[in-house]
């Protein structure tokens, strides 16, 4: 869509998404506050059995109460999904007709002078049977390390307030909420950065470098401290939300300006590298109660799994300079 030119965009949406991972814990915290507070007034008192269930309906009452947060942010993705369908309906974006220069500049690898006319055609079909395994492995690739990553955000976003709880320092519900907050806040900061850095025309790459950086600096703060320290707890998840922030993003952003992104491209990337972040909540959903490091192990291995992936692609696309021009897509 923006021909080489979608980091500012992309990065804008993304920093869209991460408010909203700043709003929820935000909505839900009041809610975890209210819930504590009833637990803690029974807490280690007997009541006759009247009182006892009047007791108990109150609370049921008082866990009603999270249709309020949910219903909120309901409403936002409704109101969000029918301006996407006014835009769809009354102003259809139209992909515009590809620059002659561009389909001259694609066809430049593929030029063969008269003079070597012995063996061209062989020649021309060696290098279009490379360039298709080139954007095969890439495509691959890419679709990996988005479901890497995607797993290992998405089982934090759900699991870190788990996390704090079952450690040995047993942070109660509200403050394992407002740590998830911590995270997310500078998650949305790393992503209003990450617009102003792309406008500076930034190397994706390089900024995906800094992010695994950051990100990998909060797993071992929190592999070590998670159990001992507070101040790290927080130092850690902050570093996390930071480390966070921008790599799916940048991934796109980098793929983009070395593979024409069609429809069929980014639904296989889309499926492909949803697929893995299935697997996660069967590993630490069962365990992270039990042995709340488990997380982190997970944290730490998908982050290895994206930095050995990334540097595939970097080598792939850089490096090698054999997918350096965005192609025709499939």
């Amino acid at each position: 869509m923006w021909r080489g030119e979608a980091g500012v965009y992309i990065q804008t949406q993304y920093f869209s998404f991460a408010i909203g991972t700043i709003v929820a814990p935000m909505l839900m915290k009041p809610f975890l506050l209210e819930e504590s507070k009833t637990e803690n007034t029974t807490h280690g008192v007997s009541f006759p059995d009247s009182i006892s269930t009047a007791i108990l309906s109150s609370n049921n009452t008082e866990e009603s109460q999270f249709y309020i947060p949910f219903s909120i942010g309901g409403s936002i993705i409704v109101l969000g999904a029918s301006l996407i369908l006014f835009l769809f309906f009354f102003d259809k974006y139209v992909p515009p007709s590809q620059d002659p220069s561009e389909e001259n500049q694609v066809n430049e690898d593929y030029y063969t002078s008269p003079e070597d006319d012995t063996g061209s055609m062989a020649k021309l079909l060696k290098k279009i049977r490379n360039l298709d395994w080139d954007k095969i492995t890439l495509i691959t690739l890419s679709a990996f390390v988005l479901g890497f990553y995607q797993g290992m955000e998405l089982c934090t976003f759900q699991f870190l307030p788990t996390f704090t709880h079952y450690t040995d320092l047993r942070l109660s519900e509200p403050d394992g909420a407002a740590v998830l907050s911590g995270l997310t806040g500078a998650y949305t900061a790393g992503r209003l950065a990450g617009i102003l850095i792309s406008y500076k025309k930034v190397s994706p790459a390089l900024i995906l470098v800094f992010n695994l950086i950051f990100a990998t600096m909060g797993n071992v703060i929190l592999l070590i401290f998670a159990n001992s320290n507070l101040t790290l707890l927080w130092v850690g998840a902050v570093l996390l939300g930071l480390g966070y922030s921008t790599v799916f993003a940048c991934v796109y952003d980098h793929i983009e300006k070395h593979l024409q992104v069609t429809n069929l491209i980014g639904a296989l990337l889309l499926i492909v590298g949803g697929l893995v972040p299935v697997v996660y909540p069967l590993i630490v959903g069962d365990s992270v109660e039990r042995k709340p490091l488990v997380l982190m192990y997970v944290i730490f291995f998908s982050l290895s799994m994206c930095t050995v992936i990334f540097s595939g692609i970097y080598y792939l696309t850089v490096i090698r300079k054999r997918v350096s021009i965005p192609q025709e897509g499939f």
